[in-house]
């Protein structure tokens, strides 16, 4: 499996060369294309364009021309095409589905990566699947996307995730933990499991609600080495070739993730 390693700013700290650089150092205002300054001289490795900003008001070939011809110049292996939050995918999901498949058609052999709200709109480009889960099975999730797009076509996001969730939680929606915050709670655990399912560690906590010591019980799911080293190989063995990383994320654990 290629490991993919996101980095802002595009350029990727020296590492071991079996890691590919995913460089988001790209997003589209309006209908235009813009690099961040910190990485203009970056070359190879995936282009990675933020697409939330594009609201159209000009012509979709001019900028598919200018992606174009960015990937020939820096000589990119692929585009992933970051469509942002829900509520932004939905609004512009019409012309991103547009300038994806332009891109798929314009930028082959290349493939271009999308998320998995493009990915029937967009029948010849790769679909980023995430593994970050909270409830259910990351092998029937998995299964299930294979079904619907093709396993071919798939593409790994793997979120290293640090959530806190109350208990019960029917709409499956946590808070994030800062690093501080979870080596904090880390700390208290008397016992952590791990989770076959979905692959990620968990403990308990209770937490106080009142002046009264009241206590209300939460779950913390949480990934280390071990835990997205079973995500890839999980994926590894349905035939999923590529796996994406972001490194603020995984910069302390990536030697563990290489394969042996």
């Amino acid at each position: 499996m290629k490991l993919c390693i996101a980095v802002p700013g595009g350029v990727l700290p020296a590492l071991d060369p079996r890691f590919e650089a995913a460089r988001i150092m790209y997003r589209i205002r309006g209908s235009r294309l813009y690099c961040a300054r910190r990485g203009a001289n970056a070359r190879g490795g995936i282009m990675v364009i933020n697409a939330s900003g594009y609201t159209g008001g000009g012509p979709v070939s001019a900028l598919l021309e200018e992606i174009g011809v960015t990937v020939a110049v820096r000589e990119f292996d692929g585009v992933v095409l970051d469509t942002g939050e829900l509520d932004a995918r939905r609004r512009a999901l019409p012309l991103q589905a547009a300038l994806a498949s332009g891109l798929v058609s314009d930028i082959s052999p290349r493939p271009v990566f999308v998320r998995e709200a493009l990915g029937k709109s967009v029948p010849g480009a790769q679909v980023l699947i995430q593994t970050a889960l909270s409830a259910g099975s990351l092998s029937r999730h998995l299964s299930d996307a294979a079904e619907r797009f093709g396993i071919s076509r798939l593409a790994l996001e793997c979120d290293r995730i640090h959530m806190d969730f109350p208990l019960p939680c029917p709409d499956g929606a946590g808070v994030e933990l800062d690093r501080s915050r979870f080596s904090e709670l880390r700390e208290r655990a008397s016992r952590v499991f791990f989770s076959d399912a979905l692959c990620v560690n968990y403990f308990f906590r209770a937490e106080k609600t009142s002046s009264r010591e009241d206590s209300s019980s939460r779950m913390v799911l949480f990934d280390d080495a071990e835990s997205m080293r079973r995500k890839l190989e999980l994926a590894k063995c349905l035939g999923i070739e590529r796996a994406f990383l972001y490194y603020p994320h995984v910069s302390d654990i990536l030697p563990q993730l290489l394969p042996d």
